[in-house]
C-alpha cells in the first residue's frame, strides 16, 4: 500500500500533470490561439485517456471535470505543475490505494465489533 501510494503521489500523477497541463494543454492553446480550445481539448483527452486503465466510459465526464479544474487552476496560476501533481496524487491515493485500504480496515473493525 505504501509503495502504491508513493507511486501515485511522486510518479504517476506528476507525470500526468506534466503531460496533460504542462505539454498538451499549453501546446493546444498555442496551436489554436485560444485558451478555451486548449483547455477543453486537453480535458477531453484526459477524460478519455483513463479508459486505457480499464475505467468505464461512464467515468469519463468525471475525469473530464477534473481535467478542466486542474487546467483552470494551472492557467490561472493558482497551482504550479508541482502543486497540481501533489493534489492529483493525493486524490489518486484516496481513490486507489490509501482510501480503499482504510475503508477495508474500517469494515473489518465494524465486523469485529458486531460479532
Amino acid at each position: 500500500m505504501l509503495v502504491k501510494s508513493a507511486f501515485f503521489l511522486f510518479l504517476h500523477a506528476p507525470a500526468e500533470e506534466l503531460f496533460f497541463r504542462g505539454f498538451l494543454q499549453s501546446f493546444l492553446v498555442k496551436l489554436s490561439g485560444t485558451v478555451s480550445f486548449g483547455l477543453l481539448a486537453a480535458a477531453a483527452v484526459f477524460g478519455a485517456y483513463h479508459r486505457l486503465f480499464g475505467h468505464p466510459w461512464s467515468r469519463a465526464p468525471l475525469y473530464f471535470a477534473f481535467g478542466l479544474l486542474f487546467g483552470l487552476l494551472y492557467l490561472d496560476g493558482k497551482l504550479s505543475l508541482a502543486g497540481l501533481g501533489i493534489a492529483h496524487g493525493m486524490g489518486d491515493m484516496g481513490l486507489y490505494s490509501l482510501g480503499p485500504y482504510l475503508l477495508a480496515l474500517r469494515r473489518r473493525s465494524c465486523d469485529c465489533a458486531t460479532s
